[in-house]
């Protein structure tokens, strides 16, 4: 390597061109078992936005585990939790693998604000906006997910179904 260094016979790597420190920190170093709402919202978001089809789900929730966002203790009960989600008669069709998936896609407004939203399924010019949410109904929901709405339609597509999923310990909940 370039960046290695030699002491008399010794070749050695300096550590900082070794170690990186992933970008994942705050969650990674903080309580991950689901008691820290917030934490445990953002670990869902970024393990759905793995998954385009039911069979997507264990393996996503792998993933978290590998990369530290969610201990493996808490595994088993978000896989049951996204599946019982997935089966959902509302949502079943859109982990079907028949939309093209756009997860955490960014979509920048005419004003340079950006806005992401959770998926997107697409099928020929019409579209479907799915928000996941793990605190309180909150009117703040229904503007956002309106919002992503009006800007699919100004890209031309046909909206045809907003819905918000309320995802809690407690159940699932599908706003259309």
């Amino acid at each position: 390597l370039s960046s290695d260094k030699t002491l008399g016979d010794i070749t050695y790597t300096p550590w900082n061109n070794r170690l990186v420190v992933s970008p994942m920190w705050k969650k990674m170093w903080t309580d991950m078992d689901g008691n820290n709402p917030i934490i445990y919202g953002n670990a869902l978001h970024d393990i759905l936005s793995m998954i385009e089809t039911y069979d997507d789900v264990e393996t996503a929730v792998g993933r978290a585990v590998k990369a530290g966002v969610i201990q493996g203790e808490v595994s088993l009960s978000i896989i049951e939790l996204i599946k019982t989600m997935i089966d959902n008669p509302i949502l079943t069709q859109y982990y079907s693998g028949q939309y093209t998936i756009l997860s955490e896609r960014d979509i920048v407004m005419a004003d340079g604000i950006e806005r992401r939203p959770d998926r997107i399924c697409i099928k020929g010019s019409e579209a479907v906006v799915i928000d996941y949410k793990t605190g309180e109904k909150k009117s703040s929901h229904y503007n956002q997910i309106e919002e992503y709405a009006a800007l699919l339609s100004s890209m031309g597509y046909d909206v045809v179904k907003k819905i918000l999923v309320y995802l809690s310990t407690d159940g699932i909940e599908c706003v259309l």
